[in-house]
């Protein structure tokens, strides 16, 4: 391991920033970043190895799940919902990025989501019966692909 002190700690994954397209948007928590390489097997007719050959497939992204707190007058989820849903505007696209901070506040990782459209949009679930749990709302992406950089 480096002896640089940059190198000291890993990085916590509890600060972040999001933007959506240019709008900066606070959210509790990102759930769902992920890529996977498909698998696929055939048995060549005529081997003499009794089993399946493998070799890689096609890359599948999963879609994303944004949740944060509703707070009073900020509508800001409803009225994104509202450009793609109300508007009809079902093939709008976005870039989505997604900052990932050190203690000092500044981006060390940046996951930009390309092509990203609207799947899915929860204002909040709602239970007379709990304490003092708060409003959350929830919209999921669906996306072409993500890149990885580094650094701001």
């Amino acid at each position: 391991m480096s002896s640089d002190s940059t190198m000291t700690w890993p990085l916590t994954r509890f600060s972040f920033r999001v933007f959506i397209g240019p709008i900066e948007m606070s959210f509790q928590t990102v759930d769902g970043l992920e890529a996977e390489i498909g698998v696929i097997e055939y048995r060549d007719g005529n081997s003499p190895f009794f089993g399946k050959e493998r070799m890689p497939g096609m890359l599948q992204y999963s879609r994303i799940t944004l949740k944060k707190g509703s707070f009073s007058q900020d509508d800001q989820m409803s009225r994104l919902f509202d450009q793609v849903a109300v508007s009809r505007e079902y093939t709008s696209r976005r870039t989505i990025e997604i900052h990932l901070l050190d203690h000092n506040m500044e981006t060390q990782f940046i996951w930009r989501l390309e092509k990203a459209f609207i799947t899915k949009y929860i204002p909040s679930n709602f239970d007379a019966e709990s304490e003092n749990e708060v409003a959350v709302e929830e919209m999921e992406f669906a996306f072409r692909h993500f890149e990885t950089q580094v650094g701001g």
